[in-house]
């Protein structure tokens, strides 16, 4: 009835659906002026599992990984983190088989936790590169909350967090 692989198609088809609104809100971040306190952004992604939603927000970060909220006085500074895009769906799963869905998805966590993190990390990134993330010029990251590795959207590789904070 499930399969992992039926689920990673759903949810990206899902994904492709918010494309353009992630697009556009990338586009107006990349024209912000950032404090020279800002050493880079971290781009983190929270996916709720019971309601199939997801959010991304955008972190100012230093680089001992703390977050910078600027309390000048210039206007034209970007001042604190925010969100690049609110809680929308990534899946839909028919309310009569969600008990069956939660329990095939538990006994394959590690497999849905992994493919949700390529296609999500995937999608990012070519949002990303559609919204000419490459002019940015500070260093950008795409995180999951809890995980101790980061894509680096500049590089395109999986970098440990100690790395990213130098």
């Amino acid at each position: 009835m499930f399969s992992v692989e039926k689920y990673a198609d759903s949810v990206k088809k899902h994904l492709e659906n918010h494309s353009d609104m992630l697009v556009r809100n990338l586009k107006k971040i990349f024209k912000y002026n950032f404090s020279s306190e800002v050493d880079l952004l971290e781009f983190t992604v929270y996916v709720d599992d019971n309601t199939f939603e997801f959010s991304i927000m955008m972190f100012l970060m230093d680089l001992n990984g703390d977050e910078v909220v600027y309390k000048g006085k210039d206007k034209t500074i970007f001042v604190s983190s925010t969100e690049i895009l609110p809680e929308v769906k990534y899946c839909d799963i028919d309310e009569s088989l969600l008990d069956d869905f939660y329990e095939f998805y538990d006994q394959n966590e590690d497999r849905f936790y992994t493919q949700e993190q390529l296609i999500f990390t995937k999608w990012f990134s070519q949002c990303w590169e559609k919204a000419d993330g490459d002019t940015v010029k500070l260093p950008s990251y795409f995180a999951f909350p809890n995980d101790d590795r980061s894509y680096d959207l500049k590089n395109h590789q999986w970098v440990h967090d100690e790395k990213k904070w130098f």
